[in-house]
């Protein structure tokens, strides 16, 4: 905290600020998103999760309906499991990349569901999922602790 008040502003975007650590899916492994947009479910693929935030890869057409500090619904849909997470999650940041947009959101643990079972075992399979990812990453890659 003390070296971040020293720092001017520019200097934010060289450091990873985040309280958790994010996870990214596994080579090959498909961790898929759907954004509620106007009422209509819009595909995105999971670059990286935590149990406070996740960053998707979207089109341009997606990205040109999101909006910085806006809530949008999304549908964490976790590998290998059967579990939908149900989040609204606010839009941080929208960066273009070589391949669309990388748009960054921030998200509640606490889901919109009916049946608060089914969503505490939404939040228990997202939590082992994340956790089992940072296990895997750090074995093979020392770096990423």
């Amino acid at each position: 905290a003390a070296l971040f008040e020293k720092l001017d502003d520019a200097f934010f975007r060289f450091f990873d600020r985040r309280r958790f650590r994010r996870a990214k899916p596994a080579i090959g492994e498909r961790f898929r998103a759907v954004l509620m947009i106007g009422g209509d479910g819009v595909e995105a693929d999971v670059r990286d999760v935590s149990m406070r935030g996740v960053g998707l890869a979207v089109t341009d057409q997606t990205s040109a309906h999101l909006i910085v500090d806006e809530a949008v619904p999304i549908d964490l849909f976790v590998p290998g499991t059967e579990s939908v997470v149900r989040v609204e999650a606010v839009v941080r940041h929208l960066t273009s990349t070589e391949d669309g947009v990388r748009a960054g959101f921030s998200m509640e643990p606490a889901p919109r569901e009916t049946s608060k079972r089914r969503a505490k075992r939404a939040i228990a399979a997202l939590s082992d999922y994340v956790q089992r990812r940072l296990d895997e990453m750090e074995r093979h890659d020392p770096a990423s602790r």
